[in-house]
């Protein structure tokens, strides 16, 4: 590996001065120095990663191949999958031969490098991360940053980068960690680059090369690391010198070169002395032109050529990443139960604040006001057996007409069950998007799938548990309220709006990196102020003119509202067929939608439904079709978002 004059700069400030080195195949190089000094962003540009637009990166780095495994400082998984099943799909996404791991796999590469990491025998224990009330034992803290070596350096791979892979361990597992990377550096005969915050001595003496860097992104030194005393005393610089001639008992070698660079704040005196120090130290390494790791062995190890990509086929990838979405979906036991928990607690809630004027008919109820005496049993002939005769009275009681004093219940009733849908499939949909996308990222910038089938793979994954919670929640509300709108259409309207909130999470999710909530929250607001259904008497014409008047991001918004839609197919479906008891149109209001209501029809025509281009027995086909579109949009959005603002190239230049 060879680096030439490697800088990264924004508009106002220069981040990493021009760099140059070369790190021989199964060599480590040691970035050691303080906080701020650009040690992340100079892994960050080798790997030609972007992690901020603001950024421009130059130069040259050439190495033998082009496939980078970089360590980041966080573990991401799919905390729902074991070991064994997260490095086979690894495996199998990066087209490595050697990803099978059978019973008796003990020679298998993937077999060994368990062993040496320590993880052999933890095969069928669920990676984890958080602690679950139902979920199997997890591995620790340790354990996972182990995982995460062995998956970032599964197969073959032509460079390792590694960014404080220390960090959050105690000293003896650091110094494991370190152990392990150099041994996979060694195996796999390539150049292995590190930064490091605190190392001890052991781990120090570990380190082939070492590059200190100091705050500016300015390098004082690059070379061998056992020679790095011996530079500095040269330039007049010792550990006696460094701290005020006072008494070292035992010096850390690292512990002195990170100290000659680092600027005390705190002091002024010091502050000025520090900062003179370590321009007098760039300079000087500057001047010296020391700035390559000169090896006989990395000449020729530029020219080596590129290894070919085996990546795996369309419909092997898409079912590789199906299945691990439809796997991670279904053992999420403690969401999943929350849902349940939630959608029937949700649907009897309702039930229950409704129950009066919407509550399940019974045999012997009177549907009419106190003044009539029309009740269902008295149309109800004799039968022999009583069972029998619930039964009748039961599917006669759906042929008779309903209570005028209980449609704006059932208009508020509806709506509640598609803003809840919407809500729980919005918000939900963002926190599990925002959870997997730095494995997403991760796999991304090494090119095993596109956006498009991760995207799609994800989609159909969900729409198996979608479907379950949605007509969970519509069978609980439907057998406890007396509802016109059948259960298979009330089922599949609340599916298809949570399907439309899910791909709409999905898009924000995507758009948003990082604020996904944040930007969520408004536009669910959105959604659900422009497609409540105004009960205040603006009906029909005057909806529509109230709606040309709408600025044209607020069209958008109200034309994309899964609420709009599903509210508009549930309270057809509710109100174009029903039948209005006479006797109770004595208890309508004088003002307003429902005044001088007749029958459903006139209902749904003061509602503004069935108004439009489309036929007005058409409407609640038109509205879930309409669902149909806004989902297909936000997954089309969701893509192009996931495309942009994924793992990008810094502008460095390779040769």
């Amino acid at each position: 590996m060879v680096v030439r004059n490697v800088t990264a700069r924004t508009k106002n400030e220069v981040i990493i001065q021009p760099s140059s080195f070369e790190v021989p195949p199964g060599k480590m190089l040691g970035i050691i120095g303080p906080s701020g000094s650009g040690k992340t962003t100079l892994l960050q540009s080798l790997a030609q990663m972007e992690e901020s637009n603001s950024i421009t990166v130059g130069g040259d780095v050439n190495i033998r191949g082009s496939s980078v495994a970089f360590i980041e400082q966080g573990d991401c998984f799919f905390e729902c999958l074991t070991v064994k099943e997260t490095l086979k799909i690894a495996g199998t996404l990066q087209g490595w031969d050697g990803h099978s791991y059978g019973r008796t796999g003990g020679d298998s590469e993937l077999a060994t490098q368990l062993k040496q990491l320590g993880l052999c025998g933890l095969e069928n224990r669920r990676v984890g991360g958080k602690a679950s009330l139902f979920s199997r034992s997890h591995l620790s803290g340790g354990e996972r940053r182990r995982l995460s070596f062995l998956l970032n350096t599964l197969g073959p791979c032509d460079l390792i980068l590694a960014d404080e892979p220390s960090s959050g361990l105690d000293s003896t597992q650091s110094l494991n960690v370190i152990r392990m990377l150099k041994k996979i550096g060694v195996g796999k005969m390539v150049p292995v680059l590190v930064s490091i915050h605190q190392p001890r001595e052991r781990l120090f003496d570990m380190l082939d090369y070492v590059m200190v860097m100091s705050p500016g992104g300015r390098v004082v030194y690059c070379g061998e690391a056992a020679s790095a005393i011996d530079y500095f005393k040269r330039g007049g610089w010792t550990p006696f010198q460094l701290y005020q001639k006072k008494k070292i008992k035992s010096l850390n070698t690292a512990e002195f070169l990170i100290d000659l660079v680092s600027i005390n704040h705190e002091d002024p005196e010091r502050q000025k002395e520090d900062v003179e120090r370590i321009e007098e130290l760039a300079s000087n390494w500057k001047r010296n032109n020391l700035a390559i790791v000169n090896s006989p062995t990395t000449a020729s190890s530029t020219n080596v050529q590129e290894r070919p990509s085996r990546r795996p086929r369309f419909l092997k990838r898409f079912w590789t990443l199906f299945s691990r979405s439809l796997k991670q979906n279904f053992r999420n036991t403690d969401l999943n139960l929350l849902k349940i928990i939630g959608n029937v607690g949700t649907a009897y809630f309702f039930s229950i604040l409704f129950q009066k004027s919407v509550g399940p008919r019974r045999p012997g109820d009177r549907i009419s006001s106190s003044s009539s005496k029309f009740s269902i049993a008295s149309k109800v002939p004799r039968l022999s057996s009583t069972s029998s005769t619930s039964s009748l009275q039961s599917s006669m009681s759906k042929k008779l007409a309903y209570s005028a004093g209980s449609l704006a219940d059932r208009t508020a009733l509806l709506s509640y069950a598609i803003l809840s849908t919407c809500m729980q499939s919005l918000i939900t949909s963002l926190g599990l998007f925002e959870s997997e996308r730095p494995v997403v990222t991760r796999e991304r910038r090494r090119k095993q799938y596109s956006s498009a089938e991760y995207m799609t793979a994800k989609a159909v994954a969900e729409l198996p548990l979608q479907f379950i919670f949605s007509w969970l929640f519509a069978g609980v509300l439907h057998s406890n309220c007396d509802l016109n709108i059948s259960l298979p259409r009330l089922g599949s309207t609340l599916s298809l709006v949570g399907v439309a909130s899910t791909m709409t999470g999905y898009m924000i999710g995507s758009l948003c990196q990082n604020n996904a909530v944040v930007a969520g929250v408004p536009i669910l607001l959105a959604y659900i102020t422009l497609g409540i259904i105004n009960p205040s008497g603006q009906a029909g014409e005057q909806q529509q003119l109230s709606q040309l008047g709408l600025p044209f991001p607020l069209k958008i918004l109200k034309d994309a509202s899964p609420v709009r839609w599903g509210i508009e197919s549930v309270l057809f479906n509710e109100f174009n067929d029903m039948k209005i008891e006479r006797q109770s149109l004595k208890k309508l209001p004088r003002m307003g939608v429902y005044a001088l209501i007749k029958d459903g029809k006139q209902v749904v025509k003061a509602l503004g439904l069935g108004e439009g281009k489309h036929c007005e027995d058409d409407t609640a086909d038109h509205a879930n079709f309409n669902l149909v579109k806004v989902s297909c949009v936000n997954f089309l959005l969701a893509i192009f978002g996931l495309s942009t603002t994924g793992p990008k190239t810094m502008t460095t230049s390779n040769k």
